[in-house]
């Protein structure tokens, strides 16, 4: 059975990469019992470089099927894994998403999953955060302006926007490095919630902005939270703010102490890997993989439908694949980022099972 993983081994997403291959390996090792196989079929992982180039990852996808593999997975990138799945869908080969926070696999095609939990009809998590008194309020989210931040901004603006809140997205080019303009904007709109999804290049200014120019001191902050490289930049950033603001993440090392996260944490110390969060998301691939061979065989059709309506425990709790459009659902936390003799770590305010967070139906399957 030939797995293609195609991911960014390099450029700005390789951390990401990296982390994703080790969930992933560490759920094929720990489900197989560390043969790598299933039902008598051998899993043979091949591992391609995208470059983050949505014609990269195509070549690599033709090549990869080319070859015989039955199943396309991981991608980093959010454009090269709309890339990437459109060619699994071509070929009859099943694709399962990686990091790649895009909304797009869900409701694509039957044979196609994400793993990262996002969702056409935005995070289920972040009414929780912002409270139940929402009509008139204003929230402000400032995203790059490529696909991942474009599917952001209209997922906050579909989910908030029936609520009462106005939303105000300002989408700028990733090598911005001086936000000094934009807050200028945002200041004029008076937002009671500020929020972003940038990553990369630009990520500590942005935060350094939103605190000297005082926008953070009646507005409430959050964000997902990201590599736990960026914990002290993000917490020394926000200087003071740091305090009044809401983090959330859908995995780190020892959240749940299940069976999956002991497996996971005791795979990564034996491979001198640092967990990250899409350490967790390279699992939910892994695991996916064996329970589609195990019900399924190497028919794509039957590794599909033993995929929809599955659930399974993954190392942040249990995870949810909802048979009407493909959606993944994965558990959330709530957490406060906290600074302890020198060294920065989060401190948990609230945990959300998949079932709490599980979104709409938007896009649903064609039959």
């Amino acid at each position: 059975m030939k797995v293609g993983i195609i991911v960014s081994e390099t450029g700005v997403f390789s951390t990401q990469a990296k982390d994703f291959q080790n969930g992933f390996n560490a759920a094929i090792e720990h489900l197989t019992d560390g043969t790598g196989e299933v039902d008598g079929h051998k899993i043979e992982v091949m591992v391609g470089d995208d470059t983050g180039d949505a014609a990269v990852g195509t070549a690599k996808a033709k090549e990869f099927l080319g070859q015989g593999a039955t199943i396309l997975a991981g991608t980093t990138d959010s454009a090269v894994a709309v890339a990437v799945a459109e060619q699994a869908v071509q070929n009859n080969a099943m694709f399962i998403g990686g990091t790649a926070g895009t909304t797009a696999f869900v409701g694509m095609d039957k044979k196609v999953f994400g793993t990262a939990g996002s969702s056409p009809a935005g995070q289920m998590i972040v009414p929780k955060i912002l409270g139940d008194d929402l009509k008139g309020k204003t929230l402000v989210t400032v995203d790059q302006d490529y696909a991942f931040g474009q599917t952001m901004a209209k997922a906050y603006k579909a989910q908030l926007e029936p609520l009462g809140v106005k939303v105000v997205s300002y989408l700028l080019p990733v090598s911005t490095s001086d936000f000094t303009p934009t807050m200028l904007k945002v200041e004029k709109d008076a937002p009671d919630f500020i929020t972003t999804t940038w990553a990369g290049k630009g990520y500590n200014q942005l935060l350094g902005s939103l605190d000297s120019q005082g926008l953070l001191d009646d507005a409430t902050f959050f964000k997902p939270l990201l590599l736990k490289s960026d914990w002290a930049p993000v917490g020394e950033a926000l200087g003071d703010s740091v305090d009044n603001s809401t983090f959330y993440l859908s995995y780190f090392a020892g959240a749940t102490g299940n069976e999956a996260d002991e497996a996971l944490q005791a795979y990564s110390k034996a491979n001198d890997h640092a967990i990250e969060y899409d350490d967790a998301v390279g699992w939910h691939a892994g695991a996916m993989v064996v329970r589609a061979i195990q019900e399924g065989g190497t028919d794509t059709e039957a590794m599909a439908e033993a995929l929809q309506g599955h659930s399974f425990e993954g190392p942040a709790g249990e995870v949810i694949i909802r048979a009407e459009d493909n959606q993944v659902t994965v558990p959330q936390f709530t957490v406060r980022l906290v600074e302890k003799d020198g060294e920065w770590g989060v401190e948990i305010l609230d945990e959300f099972t998949a079932k709490e967070l599980e979104p709409p139906v938007v896009n649903a399957l064609k039959q």
